[in-house]
């Protein structure tokens, strides 16, 4: 697999299972895949991300747990 066309991506990832934000570079994320698909192993994180710089890449994760703290808030405050 050729990541040489990449370039200087970084992307943010979110597990759902162990509640853990991850940011790393867009070769890293896709050659971690890349081996995950071959072996058929699933490490339960969801891309919900790519951007630019490291910068942008963590006011995203910040933003991100604004909102889910923003929905547990609201689904208590209704009792759900």
């Amino acid at each position: 697999m050729n990541l040489s066309n990449t370039g200087d991506f970084w992307v943010v990832e979110y597990s759902t299972q162990q509640k853990a934000f991850n940011i790393d570079s867009l070769a890293r994320i896709l050659a971690v895949n890349y081996k995950m698909v071959k072996e058929g192993e699933n490490n339960g994180y969801l891309v919900f991300g790519i951007f630019r710089t490291i910068q942008e890449a963590n006011t995203a994760c910040d933003k991100m747990m604004q909102e889910q703290e923003a929905l547990c808030q609201r689904e208590t405050d209704t009792g759900r």
